[in-house]
């Protein structure tokens, strides 16, 4: 992301949206589309999530998307984001949307099977330009 963008992300521009992310599955309120959300806590400490569900492009290179992963810095490197993969999103087919040029998650993408399949997004989100990666089951 562009420096700009990151200097202006904090914790309180993302509570609103993850606490009515939070009550909507308290209440049962979740379209049944097969969206999937899992949060890893370790302790009493929030130390990872994973988002996956149906392909959000018309032209999908597979039924499934992994929408989100991310893991907190200080659990980076331990098996939390491998898990949360096979626990939630499982080995099937399966693309992602990354930051282009995010060598390390590329790698991470390829140890579980997933490969760049050379498409990129036209618009820069946040300031991003992100490249695609397919696993084919």
């Amino acid at each position: 992301m562009d420096d700009e963008v990151v200097d202006g992300l904090s914790a309180d521009t993302f509570r609103p949206l993850w606490y009515s992310v939070a009550q909507a599955y308290a209440r049962d309120a979740v379209p049944a589309d097969g969206r999937r959300i899992r949060v890893a806590v370790l302790g009493d400490d929030p130390a990872g999530w994973l988002m996956c569900g149906p392909a959000r492009d018309e032209d999908a290179p597979t039924p499934d998307q992994l929408w989100a992963l991310n893991v907190a810095p200080g659990h980076q490197g331990r098996g939390l984001g491998a898990r949360l993969m096979a626990e939630v999103l499982g080995p099937g087919p399966a693309y992602l949307w990354l930051a282009e040029g995010n060598d390390r998650a590329v790698r991470f993408y390829r140890r579980h099977g997933f490969e760049l399949d050379g498409a990129v997004s036209d618009d820069r989100h946040a300031g991003v330009r992100e490249a695609r990666m397919v696993r084919r089951g």
